[in-house]
């Protein structure tokens, strides 16, 4: 209590020196906060300084206002002649701005007109906090109970931490703004949240592919519980995992391995492959990633396995060539042979893919054309069965020779049989659009030769046999 008397004291003395007049109810705050160690004497000191600047009296004894002793009459022996004190004119709103830096537009005003209205910050201050404006600008800030998880500069400093944690492991802060309000319920500081950012960043970005739609799954199930191995429990658990992470979730719920080391395992795997000419991707796709993965076969297994299989049939690569070549007529390489033997389906693909060529040609033949093994083996890769070869080529009997003069007639070139077969069973864009070219220019000719129909554009429907 000495040293507020003493502070209140001090502080009286520097407006008198500065020639300012007796600011009571200002000292008083002044003196509460230095007192609070919320401010200090220098800066009450440069605030009175300036104002007195503002006012012109700096350095000099104010002819309004002269000091006590000098011909200032005395309050104490005649109240009458006593100036009028500031406080009757303080702006409210100025001092409470300097009291209180967080409060915004809105809240100074209520702030400083309830100061205003019972002269006492401390309760213009509660009512405050009590305001519906106050909730607006601090949502979560309070407890159930009514208490608050921080102050005011605090919650705006944890709200830019949220926002600097989020954009520095890429994400776009406006996305989860109002996501916020969970962390402050849930007590969580910026910190906290850009741990979980990291480790979304670190599980969930797959190098050299870019960060996958887990890494926002997860950031959302840690906003909603504030944990984050709840958060990675809940995302393991999820069909979008299942499908990034193929195979490693075990019917008990526990992982075969990290999500960085899945995809470690994921670029050996395929490097391996890929090292003993076999495409990883077509291996993929029959399932060989996902069961080595359930399989929980290391990539030293999976090369040793291939190296042994490579070795065997470079041993003997002359007479399996000659095997399928004989008896398929199958013009085998030593790759598509070392893929054979790692996964069967790719021999039966192999024996049936040649099968289907053998039928387009088969029908190509019918129609009068000749089409040699590699073409028929790609429309085979196309998924061409032997009745669509058999619609292709019948087609292609009656329309070609139409089509190819409608399009010289456009000065665009013949149609040869290989531009059909794009154009209808290759679904080649550039040769639709070239054909079409030609039927718009010799529409009515075409119409009465062909079986090709038109839509209102004059667009080509279709090339088949109706």
């Amino acid at each position: 209590m000495a040293a507020y008397d003493a502070n209140l004291n001090w502080l009286s003395e520097i407006r008198r020196v500065a020639g300012l007049p007796p600011q009571p109810e200002s000292d008083r705050i002044w003196a509460e906060r230095i007192d609070a160690g919320t401010a200090d004497m220098d800066e009450a000191e440069r605030r009175i300084e300036a104002k007195a600047r503002d006012q012109g009296v700096l350095g000099r004894t104010s002819p309004n206002y002269p000091t006590i002793g000098a011909g200032y009459p005395d309050p104490a022996a005649d109240p009458e002649a006593a100036p009028v004190e500031e406080v009757t004119t303080l702006n409210y709103r100025e001092l409470a701005g300097n009291m209180f830096p967080w409060l915004t537009s809105g809240l100074l005003s209520q702030f400083a007109d309830k100061w205003a209205e019972t002269g006492n910050p401390q309760f213009a201050l509660d009512a405050t906090r009590q305001s519906a404006e106050y909730g607006r600008v601090f949502p979560s800030i309070r407890r159930d109970d009514g208490s608050l998880r921080m102050n005011e500069n605090e919650y705006f400093s944890q709200q830019a931490g949220f926002r600097e944690a989020l954009a520095e492991f890429g994400h776009n802060p406006a996305d989860f703004e109002d996501r916020f309000t969970d962390l402050f319920e849930g007590e969580v500081g910026a910190q906290e949240l850009a741990q979980a950012a990291s480790q979304a960043q670190q599980r969930f970005t797959e190098p050299g592919q870019g960060r996958t739609g887990l890494a926002d799954d997860f950031l959302g199930a840690f906003f909603a519980t504030g944990s984050q191995q709840v958060a990675l429990e809940q995302v393991r658990d999820s069909d979008a995992y299942r499908q990034v992470f193929a195979g490693n979730r075990r019917d008990d719920g526990t992982v075969r391995m990290d999500e960085p080391e899945y995809f470690a395992y994921k670029r050996g795997w395929q490097r391996s492959l890929a090292g003993f000419g076999l495409n990883p991707e077509e291996f993929a796709s029959r399932g060989l990633f996902v069961g080595s993965v359930e399989g929980e076969q290391s990539i030293q297994e999976l090369q040793q396995r291939l190296q042994t299989a490579q070795d065997g049939i470079l041993d003997k690569v002359d007479e399996v060539r000659a095997f399928y070549a004989e008896g398929y007529g199958i013009d085998a390489t030593p790759e598509a042979i070392l893929g054979a033997f790692i996964d069967p389906s790719v021999q039966r693909d192999l024996l049936e893919r040649r099968i289907t060529a053998s039928q387009i040609g088969g029908e190509a033949s019918a129609q009068g054309f000749m089409r040699g093994v590699e073409r028929a083996e790609r429309l085979a890769r196309a998924g061409l069965t032997q009745q669509d070869a058999r619609n292709l080529y019948s087609s292609a009997a009656e329309t070609l020779s139409g089509l190819s003069a409608a399009t010289r007639r456009a000065n665009i070139g013949r149609v040869t049989l290989g531009n059909f077969e794009d154009a209808t069973a290759l679904s080649d864009a550039e040769q639709r659009l070239r054909i079409n070219r030609g039927l718009r220019s010799d529409a009515s000719r075409l119409s009465d030769r062909s079986t090709v129909r038109r839509d209102q554009e004059g667009s080509l429907i279709g090339l088949r046999q109706q």
